[in-house]
């Protein structure tokens, strides 16, 4: 048999051949016939088939799966008994009878050659068809069973990889599992600490609320009293004292010069007397003793005035003292209100303070002051001076001293005094 029109090569097709639609045979490839040579009556490639019956050619491409190319279904009593014949493919496989035998056909085309031989019986031949149709269907089966003992053996490899990979995954699952429960009460504990620290940070903050609320209200409090102090007390208590003290210098001072005019006056009278007793002739009747006498009386006059201005001196001098004392205490309390406030203040801001030098130009003392390699000096005295608040300290000295020092020189107006004792 031959193909043509299929646009293919017959090598590569193969031929079903079914008798009343029971497959007997499958040709591949096909071998193909010359017309014009007798090898047509060579047996090589022949199939025997009965002379009644319906013969049914399925073509199909062999190489890789099976792909239908066409078919062809004939009566085999309208067969010629000897000759090649011309039968149309149809792409249509259940309408695919050819009735007219004989004539000619346009591509696809299969050409058959037939001849008739003198064969046994026709039981002889049917017989010899089964036993090829059961012949195919032995080795078809038997391929099927290969191929399903190897689908079988294929399959069982595959479950017992799977049934292994099973295993394995649900070991590391097991694994992940306990070690997911692990880190979960673990991070259960952690969360539970965090917790608590949150809550008593929650209640430390609210208490360190609490205490910055009181600490402002008490700030405001006492910059209420330092103001206060600043505007009404230490204002007024200083200028009252500066204004004391001056009029008992000024007290001190005209008793002095009081003295000293009385000594003078009693020292001219003692001359007077004794010129006068001279005149009148009465020296001789005195004695040595009596002028004695006269200067002890004398002195003793004077030294009772002494004593009585030295009580007043003495009583101004406690006056100046209790001054002094009160005046220590308001600045000793005016201090501690301060350093309260700069310790409330350095919670918030630490302040750089500047230098002690360029502090006393800034503020135009430094006329006021002698400076030396060992510091600065005021009226010969030594002064310790620091730099708080933008302000000048004196630390070393007594309030009364200095007091005493600034109050002769006018230098209170132009340094802030501080008492540390």
């Amino acid at each position: 048999m031959r193909c043509e029109g299929l646009g293919c090569d017959e090598k590569n097709l193969g031929c079903y051949i079914l008798i009343n639609k029971e497959l007997i045979d499958v040709i591949t490839p096909l071998i193909p016939l010359d017309t014009s040579s007798e090898s047509s009556s060579h047996d090589v490639g022949r199939l025997e088939i009965p002379c009644e019956g319906e013969l049914k050619l399925i073509l199909k491409m062999m190489n890789g799966d099976p792909l239908y190319m066409g078919s062809a279904t004939v009566s085999i009593q309208t067969l010629p008994a000897k000759g090649f014949v011309w039968l149309p493919l149809s792409q249509n496989i259940d309408n695919d009878i050819v009735h007219n035998i004989g004539g000619i056909f346009q591509n696809p085309r299969i050409l058959l050659s037939i001849s008739k031989t003198s064969a046994p019986t026709d039981n002889s031949m049917l017989y010899k068809l089964q036993i090829k149709k059961f012949e195919f269907l032995v080795k078809q089966l038997e391929s099927r069973v290969a191929d399903s003992n190897k689908f079988y053996e294929q399959e069982k490899e595959s479950r017992a990889n799977l049934a292994q990979a099973y295993e394995s995954l649900k070991t590391k699952y097991d694994e992940y599992v306990e070690k997911s429960q692990i880190r979960e009460i673990s991070m259960l504990k952690l969360l539970e600490k965090k917790d608590k620290e949150l809550q008593e940070n929650i209640v430390k903050n609210c208490d360190l609320n609490n205490r910055f609320q009181t600490l402002s209200l008490e700030k405001s409090v006492l910059q209420d009293t330092i103001q206060q102090l600043k505007n009404t007390k230490t204002d007024g208590l200083t200028t009252k004292m500066t204004k004391e003290i001056q009029e008992l210098e000024t007290i001190i001072t005209s008793l002095r010069s009081k003295e000293t005019e009385l000594t003078d006056k009693l020292q001219n009278l003692g001359k007077d007397w004794l010129e006068a007793t001279k005149a009148l002739g009465l020296c001789g009747d005195y004695n040595k003793e009596d002028v004695k006498s006269a200067e002890h009386i004398t002195e003793i006059n004077l030294k009772a005035q002494i004593l009585e201005l030295t009580e007043s001196n003495r009583i101004l001098k406690q006056k100046l003292y209790k001054a002094f004392e009160e005046k220590e205490n308001l600045s000793s309390k005016l201090f501690e209100i301060e350093e309260i406030k700069c310790q409330q203040n350095s919670t918030y801001a630490d302040t750089k303070e500047p230098d002690l030098e360029t502090t006393i130009i800034e503020q135009g003392v430094q006329e006021l002051l002698d400076k030396t390699s060992d510091g600065y000096y005021f009226n010969s005295q030594k002064l310790n001076l620091s730099v708080e608040k933008g302000k000048i300290v004196v630390k070393s000295l007594s309030l009364e001293e200095f007091l005493q020092v600034s109050l002769t020189s006018g230098f209170d107006k132009s340094i802030l005094m501080e008492n540390r004792h």
